[in-house]
C-alpha cells in the first residue's frame, strides 16, 4: 500500500511540474511572438501556428496526460527558438543596415 501511494505522489508531483514548465514556455512563446509582432515581422503562418499552439495550451492544461503536457511544452520550446531566431535576425540586419550607413 505504501508504495501505491508513493507512486501516486510522484506521478502527480511529475503532473504539477509538467505543467508548470508547459506554462513557462506559453509565456515565452507569447512574449517572442508579441516582440516579432511590433516589429511587423509576423506573417500568416507564425500567426496561425502561434494560435495553434495557443489553442493546444489551452486544451492541453484541463487535462491529465503527463505525455501531451510533455509534447506541448517541447513544441512551444522549439517554436520559441524559432520566434527568438527571427527576432535576432532582424535585430541584426538593423544593425547592419545602421553601421552601414555610418560616415567615417
Amino acid at each position: 500500500m505504501s508504495s501505491e501511494v508513493d507512486v501516486r505522489y510522484i506521478v502527480e508531483n511529475e503532473l504539477e511540474v509538467s505543467r508548470h514548465w508547459c506554462r513557462v514556455w506559453k509565456t515565452q512563446m507569447t512574449n517572442a511572438y508579441y516582440y516579432l509582432q511590433s516589429s511587423g515581422a509576423v506573417v500568416e503562418q507564425i500567426r496561425e501556428e502561434f494560435e495553434h499552439h495557443s489553442s493546444l495550451y489551452s486544451i492541453i492544461m484541463q487535462e491529465e496526460d503527463l505525455h501531451e503536457i510533455k509534447r506541448a511544452t517541447v513544441c512551444m520550446n522549439i517554436f520559441t527558438d524559432n520566434l527568438f531566431n527571427r527576432f535576432n535576425n532582424i535585430i541584426s540586419e538593423n544593425l547592419a543596415t545602421r553601421l552601414n550607413n555610418i560616415r567615417f
